[in-house]
């Protein structure tokens, strides 16, 4: 007696293969089918707040459900909500980028919250022209120094002991003045060796966060080490 032997082999046959299929939640874990190492397969990411299904999309977003700003807003696009900085999705869900403390110091056009309220005439008028030395504009309010975007006030450091400003610029300084720092009329922080340590001095102060030793490197009075 014959017997006839039939063996169906089935090949890649594995349950992480996907083709085309459309992507889906579990819990607030995103599953998309994507193309890896010419192979379809599913590709997962673990959302920090939920994971949302919206008709043939699943994607991470901040919320649950659509957010009324969002609404007819394009996607990608970063709005104020109240004091939330959010960046819209599809479909109105949101993303959201930060919590102001205020709403006024929410700006949807910058990369974080305001620590001033609303445009700024110090940082306005230190806003630089093209061609000038690339510093953030800043300056000093009262014992606190702070960082300018265009004409908003978007950093503020409060000096240990005290804030020294020019026509361009204001940073924290030491608190007395350092013979080394021996252009009391520069606009901008100007760099200064010592030890070889590189420095930067605003008038007649050294700013220490810029100081940085150099180690087996070389002090250059052009600022910064070499080698």
């Amino acid at each position: 007696m014959r017997w006839l032997v039939v063996m169906v082999i089935v090949a890649g046959c594995r349950d992480d293969l996907c083709d085309g299929a459309k992507p889906y939640c579990t819990g607030n874990v995103v599953h998309r089918c994507d193309d890896q190492h010419d192979n379809m397969q599913w590709e997962t990411t673990t959302c920090e707040a939920v994971c949302v299904e919206d008709g043939e999309r699943a994607f991470c977003a901040s919320e649950a459900t659509p957010r009324a700003a969002c609404e007819g807003v394009a996607a990608g696009t970063t709005i104020c909500d109240g004091a939330q900085r959010l960046t819209c999705l599809i479909g109105g869900y949101v993303t959201i980028r930060e919590t102001c403390a205020a709403a006024d110091l929410c700006q949807p056009d910058l990369p974080r919250c305001t620590v001033l309220p609303g445009p700024i005439a110090e940082c306005a008028a230190r806003m630089p022209s093209p061609g000038d030395i690339v510093f953030p504009a800043s300056f000093c309010m009262g014992s606190t120094a702070i960082q300018c975007q265009g004409p908003y006030a978007i950093h503020a450091t409060t000096c240990t002991a005290r804030c020294e400003q020019s026509a361009h610029y204001g940073g924290c300084a030491q608190a007395m003045p350092d013979p080394i720092c021996n252009d009391p009329t520069a606009v901008y922080p100007y760099p200064v060796c010592r030890d070889n340590t590189s420095m930067r001095c605003l008038g007649s102060y050294i700013l220490p966060d810029f100081t940085l030793g150099c180690f087996s490197g070389t002090c250059l009075a052009s600022g910064g080490c070499q080698g």
